[in-house]
């Protein structure tokens, strides 16, 4: 007949690892109070509601979300705006590392600043000399609309840059 012989250490390490397993279990249970609520990534709407059904935003002539549904910054057309920016930017950037990465950085990265200096009243493009040479489109309005867009798209951009397929 064979004898084991204990000593303190193997013994504090079995308690350790005997009850780390057990509180690791008793987390995996789903009912566990311990588990951690999982993290939902749906759009909350930031106008208060009125019932208990959520309403969908409601639509003008052409499809166009009505200015109710447009306030705050956290909007469908934002989110919109910054998810298409991502996309194109990533095509884009993907598609132009071809000729250079430097090139991919330098252009996204030149239209995330001349927006940001446009966002703070900066007009770093000279766009009344632009504007003698293009007759058929609003230069002006041109820069002040879709921000989110072209933020999100030269970045992306730059950051495509960098990746690895």
């Amino acid at each position: 007949m064979a004898f084991r012989i204990f000593t303190p250490s193997s013994s504090i390490l079995r308690l350790g690892l005997g009850v780390g397993i057990g509180l690791s279990a008793a987390t995996m249970h789903p009912l566990s109070p311990f588990r951690a609520a999982p993290m939902l990534c749906d759009y909350a709407s930031p106008l208060p509601q009125q019932s208990t059904f959520q309403k969908e935003p409601e639509l003008a002539i052409g499809g166009k979300p009505t200015k109710q549904s447009r306030t705050g910054i956290l909007n469908a057309e934002n989110m919109r705006q910054v998810s298409l920016g991502s996309v194109l930017g990533l095509v884009a950037g993907v598609g132009l590392r071809a000729f250079s990465k430097a090139l991919v950085v330098i252009l996204g990265m030149g239209v995330v600043l001349v927006e940001y200096a446009a966002s703070k009243g900066y007009n770093i493009l000279p766009l009344h000399r632009m504007q003698k040479y293009v007759k058929n489109v609003d230069l002006h309005r041109a820069m002040n609309e879709h921000r989110p867009f072209k933020i999100s798209f030269g970045a992306m951009m730059a950051m495509a840059a960098f990746a690895n397929f």
